[in-house]
């Protein structure tokens, strides 16, 4: 990793609910699908060492003696504590830069009239919706410091991570069990209206994915 990487960061996405709670500082943690190619069905995924962590692939559901594996050391594509990351969400440009893509528009959000849908309806911009995928890094207004990263399995997530992951207390009541706010199924219910069409990667596959702690600098 190179120094300029630390100190800029890398992009990561998020939609407008999920970037409306990192502004209310309700969501400190995401969780994203963790992609190698294992040798088997059975990868295993059994200890961190500053960011990195050693994968083990098994040829057969069972380690035995004579069933041999091997060992593959994956990073975490989002970075390691210490590095930041910088939020793409949804924006709008004022209309006469519509046949403009980002990377000639205004460097400055005030000069490009910016606006973030995760904000509200756009009022006064008449520009065409543009996805965050493609917001170049001068109009992110949201850094992140990543402070933790783990390795689990999806369906692990405790009631105080789904907290932390930005589900609310009205969410979790949505899914409440008599009368008890219901934190873990409503973040099922929000992985799956995200991920639930993705091969491998709906709840029901439990997928390995990466928890990603952070915390949001000041502007």
């Amino acid at each position: 990793m190179t120094a300029e990487i630390a100190v800029k960061g890398r992009p990561i996405l998020f939609s407008g609910e999920m970037v409306r709670a990192i502004l209310e500082d309700r969501k400190t943690q995401t969780r994203r699908v963790v992609r190698f190619e294992p040798l088997g069905p059975s990868p295993i995924i059994p200890k961190r060492n500053d960011g990195r962590f050693v994968v083990e692939h098994w040829a057969n559901q069972e380690r035995s003696m004579g069933n041999f594996g091997r060992c593959t050391e994956v990073m975490c594509p989002f970075g390691r504590p210490g590095n930041r990351m910088w939020v793409r969400e949804t924006w709008v440009a004022k209309d006469i830069y519509d046949d403009d893509p980002p990377r000639i528009l205004p460097s400055t959000p005030e000069c490009a009239c910016l606006h973030y849908l995760a904000d509200g309806p756009k009022r006064d911009y008449h520009g065409k919706t543009r996805p965050g995928m493609f917001m170049p890094r001068e109009f992110s207004r949201i850094t992140l410091e990543i402070t933790g990263v783990r390795v689990e399995r999806l369906q692990e997530i405790s009631a105080e991570d789904a907290q932390s992951e930005g589900i609310s207390y009205e969410q979790a009541m949505e899914f409440a069990d008599e009368g008890s706010p219901d934190y873990v199924l409503a973040f099922h219910e929000l992985w799956e209206s995200i991920n639930g069409k993705r091969p491998g990667c709906a709840w029901s596959d439990n997928p390995w994915v990466w928890v990603v702690e952070f915390r949001r600098l000041a502007c």
